[in-house]
């Protein structure tokens, strides 16, 4: 089905000391991707910058602020909600977290979890998320 709504949406590659990368379960079953894993982010909100956004998305996520460093990579993907064929295009940075304890978005994501290379076929991992945390976490 051709899409009808556009949206940019940015994503976090956070990784911790232990060479794995943090991503959530996403909550809402409406959309294509529910129940499956990603990266934190959101929808680019107008007159928001790029940076701005990951960063307010991740502290409405999960709770803890964080800093985007650089651009890592660029995605696209496609999803159903009802009757709506939406196209996204995705900026995956880099990001650093401050210190501070997980308060999870429970509306957004039902879980957190932390994945290295060995696991990342594991976890049901949205595309193209999958293939840039693989990247990411082999540099």
């Amino acid at each position: 089905m051709k899409p009808k709504i556009l949206y940019t949406a940015v994503k976090a590659l956070i990784k911790n000391t232990e060479a794995k990368v943090l991503v959530l379960k996403q909550a809402d079953p409406t959309i294509t991707g529910g129940n499956q894993y990603h990266p934190p982010g959101g929808i680019l909100e107008l007159g928001e910058s790029l940076k701005e956004c990951v960063e307010r998305e991740v502290e409405e996520e999960i709770g803890v602020k964080c800093k985007a460093k650089q651009l890592f990579d660029v995605g696209e993907w496609q999803a159903e909600r009802g009757k709506d064929t939406m196209q996204f295009v995705g900026l995956f940075y880099v990001c650093e977290l401050e210190p501070g304890p997980f308060i999870l978005q429970e509306q957004e994501a039902s879980e957190i979890e932390w994945v290295g290379i060995d696991e990342i076929d594991t976890l049901d991992i949205l595309e193209p998320s999958r293939s840039i945390i693989r990247r990411f976490l082999q540099e």
